[in-house]
Order: structure tokens, then C-alpha cells, then sequence
């Protein structure tokens, strides 16, 4: 099962994908997919939104800390000092996953407000708000910019 599970993380490591695509690509059937992912899901291994499948905070916030990130935690006062200065409705930690990707490793919502939790979520680098943030925290790092080619 382990190996069944690894293939598993092995497919959504390249992006989201549905239990159908899981099946095909790691060559198992969708029903031990099924089993797998709501077992991962439960030791937040993986997050399921939409019938899609990601990568899941459990996993996104030790590979933050193996990068030389502190583990999301320790940003959580942070993070709660940064939304209550700002009124946001939700503040977010994002940590580079792919070239062409980020991943949320950690986040502090409103209680009142109807964000939906992105921990463990891929998003695609683009020129937004977040993206244009992350490169100039990445910047000041020691080591200077290291923009992916994805973004513009």
C-alpha cells in the first residue's frame, strides 16, 4: 500500500488530478485510488476540493522547512498580526513548489468571511498580487532573485 500511495503523491506532485487520472497514470485501480486518497486526506496528506486532487498541508509545510522556510507555524502570528492591520479577509503563506508553480503552506482566514482554505493548494505563477509579492521576499533573500521562467 505504501507504494500505491507514493505513486499516488508521484501524479499530484505534477499538478491536480481527479481519482480517474490518478488511476491511469499511476496504473491502479480507481477504487483502491478512492480508498488511498480519503486515508491521505484524513492524515492531510492530500486536500480534495472539486473532485480534484493536491498535494495537502502535511506535505507542503515540512518541504517549506527543508528549503530553509520555518515551519508554518511559526508564522502563524504573523500572519494573524498581518490580517487584523489589514482588515484581509485571509492571509496566506506561499512557498515555491515547481517552476511554474506555488503551493499555500500556511494561512490565517476570517472566521466571518467565505474563503475556502487553500493550504496545500497549487496555484500557477503568474503576474498577481501574491506572485509579485513572493519574488520580492524571494529577492531579498540571501542569493538574490531566483524568478522562474513561468513569470513574465
Amino acid at each position: 500500500m505504501l507504494e500505491k500511495a507514493a505513486a499516488i503523491l508521484d501524479v499530484i506532485e505534477r499538478g491536480s488530478a481527479s481519482s480517474a487520472e490518478i488511476a491511469e497514470a499511476a496504473g491502479i485501480s480507481r477504487g483502491t485510488v478512492f480508498r488511498l486518497v480519503g486515508a491521505m486526506a484524513r492524515l492531510g496528506l492530500v486536500t480534495q476540493e472539486g473532485g480534484r486532487i493536491t498535494l495537502g498541508p502535511r506535505i507542503a509545510q515540512p518541504a517549506a522547512a527543508g528549503d530553509g522556510v520555518p515551519a508554518a507555524n511559526a508564522w502563524a502570528d504573523r500572519l494573524v498580526a498581518l490580517r487584523d492591520a489589514t482588515g484581509a479577509f485571509a492571509v496566506r503563506l506561499h512557498q515555491l513548489h515547481s517552476p511554474a508553480t506555488r503551493v499555500c503552506i500556511a494561512e490565517v482566514l476570517d472566521l466571518h468571511a467565505s474563503q475556502r482554505s487553500q493550504l496545500g493548494i497549487l496555484a500557477s505563477l503568474r503576474a498577481d498580487p501574491v506572485t509579485v509579492t513572493f519574488l520580492a521576499w524571494q529577492s531579498s533573500q540571501p542569493g538574490g532573485a531566483r524568478v522562474p521562467a513561468a513569470v513574465p
